[in-house]
């Protein structure tokens, strides 16, 4: 992906007219700020294990525990991905402030599963004082199949920050 103008154009090449200038874009790297956004989590987060790819980029998970957290772009969206679960974003500012909350120890991924099968997510807030958890973002298929066994999963990014 490119940044132009604030604007994400999703292909390998791409060019158009703006004015009476003509600008060639070739994609071979992410854009510019996803450089800048994995400096700043290498900074906050030493330990994390970070990848990049030129639609985005991940964080794995450090142990069982927790979970891995990726930005994806396409086009005009972004979507943030926690473990199985995502959430799109229309602005790069809001999907990075996810990004850096999802990794921080105050955030809570509680997943639900039908079999093998996550039916429904949510990602929440941890208040330090009386340890429960505030929904920020929730998401899933919401999928109910009544002979399959239900269970719920909680996840915890413990990074030191």
């Amino acid at each position: 992906m490119a940044v132009v103008e604030n604007r994400v154009l999703n292909c390998a090449e791409e060019t158009r007219e703006q004015g009476d200038r003509l600008i060639a874009l070739t994609l071979s790297r992410p854009p510019v700020w996803v450089a800048r956004a994995l400096e700043s989590i290498r900074r906050d987060y030493p330990q994390a294990r970070t990848r990049t790819s030129a639609s985005g980029f991940s964080i794995s998970a450090l142990g069982p525990e927790g979970f891995p957290v990726s930005l994806e772009i396409d086009g005009d969206v972004f979507r943030v991905w926690f473990a199985r679960c995502m959430h799109e974003f229309r602005d790069v500012e809001s999907a990075l402030k996810c990004v850096d909350f999802a990794l921080s120890d105050r955030a809570v991924l509680k997943i639900k599963f039908i079999g093998a099968t996550a039916s429904e997510w949510t990602l929440g807030r941890r208040d330090s004082t009386t340890d429960k958890v505030d929904p920020l973002l929730a998401g899933g298929s919401g999928m109910r199949v009544f002979w399959q066994p239900a269970r719920e999963e909680v996840f915890t990014n413990r990074l030191a920050s």
